[in-house]
């Protein structure tokens, strides 16, 4: 069947044996969860409790994009880019930088739907 343009897997539900596939643009995201995330230093960006700013990048061309991480409990975070970012899926990297600072990084494991 054409569509006219290039469509992505979107969602894979292994319980249902069903495929999503979609236009580009409906994987682009500003919302995503991520775990096993480990610090450079050791602990959080300037000791904060709580969320911090940094850049995010997601794939090892992607676009760096500023977000805002807060921790959610229970080891995730919740990465919330000011502009959407494409493609985060789950098991792939999300690494935090400062300028060209690694800050640390973790797995995805849920992006927004």
């Amino acid at each position: 069947m054409a569509v006219g343009e290039p469509r992505y897997v979107w969602k894979i539900d292994p319980g249902a044996n069903t495929i999503k596939v979609g236009r580009r643009n409906d994987l682009e995201t500003r919302r995503f969860e991520v775990e096993t995330v480990q610090f450079v230093a050791g602990e959080r960006p300037d000791g904060c409790p709580g969320s911090f700013r940094a850049e995010v990048q997601i794939r090892h061309r992607g676009r760096v994009a500023a977000a805002t991480v807060r921790p959610v409990g229970s080891g995730r975070w919740e990465v919330e880019a000011d502009e959407p970012v494409w493609a985060a899926a789950p098991g792939q990297a999300a690494v935090f930088y400062r300028g060209e600072v690694v800050l640390g990084g973790g797995r995805i494991t849920r992006a927004e739907d």
